[in-house]
């Protein structure tokens, strides 16, 4: 269930696609892709300014609680997946786990410097609470 409330939670699925392989969109352009279900819907973008990058999110929410945030993130990637098997292009989603670490000490430094939460940028599904402040 979506929340209409500011509180809740959002989710993110960020992946890559094989070298030299990426999907045409200009920066900032913004795709929304209606569920089945007509009340959930999620928002594809690139996150480079060279949209030839190859990197992508998958976003949505906010839902009301942590567990509907993960079913949908989870419904998400697997429609990600048969994407990726019916047009034979590969996807690297990371296994959940960040390319680069950033340490508790890390991320305190960052938020006082830009004045957002900072949190790990994580290929895969990321689960995080609905506020405007935080920055991957």
């Amino acid at each position: 269930m979506k929340c209409k409330k500011k509180n809740g939670y959002r989710f993110r699925i960020k992946f890559k696609l094989p070298r030299n392989d990426y999907i045409d969109i200009k920066e900032g352009t913004e795709v929304v892709i209606p569920f089945p279900n007509g009340r959930d819907t999620i928002i594809f973008r690139s996150i480079n300014k060279n949209t030839k990058s190859g990197i992508y999110t998958l976003n949505g929410g906010p839902y009301e609680t942590e567990d509907i945030a993960k079913e949908i993130a989870n419904r998400a990637l697997n429609a990600l997946f048969l994407y990726s098997v019916k047009t034979g292009r590969g996807i690297d989603i990371g296994f959940n786990a960040p390319k680069t670490a950033l340490t508790g000490y890390g991320q305190e430094y960052y938020s006082k410097k830009t004045g957002f939460k900072v949190l790990q940028d994580v290929y895969g599904i990321h689960v995080y609470p609905n506020k405007s402040s935080i920055k991957f």
